[in-house]
């Protein structure tokens, strides 16, 4: 699951980390994180887009870029083994 999470009032600070991703493995039920994978703090401000490019058995890669300026985009590659 890609979790997306931004302070209440939306206003940059001055801080990325106002708004974040989260990116977490859930059980079958999809009720219950089972293991947190990484959160990533946006480079910019409601001007930033995450998707899921490749999931396999045990990997998954996510894509993130800027939607305004199209600057190369961002991998993130994780295993995703509930077993680690």
């Amino acid at each position: 699951m890609i979790g997306w999470g931004i302070c209440k009032d939306r206003t940059f600070s001055g801080d990325f980390s106002d708004e974040l991703y989260g990116f977490f493995v859930l059980d079958a039920s999809l009720n219950r994180i089972i293991k947190v994978l990484k959160i990533v703090a946006t480079p910019r401000l409601l001007d930033y887009s995450i998707c899921c490019k490749k999931v396999t058995a045990d990997t998954i890669i996510v894509r993130g870029k800027g939607s305004t300026y199209g600057e190369q985009p961002n991998k993130f590659q994780f295993s995703w083994n509930t077993y680690d």
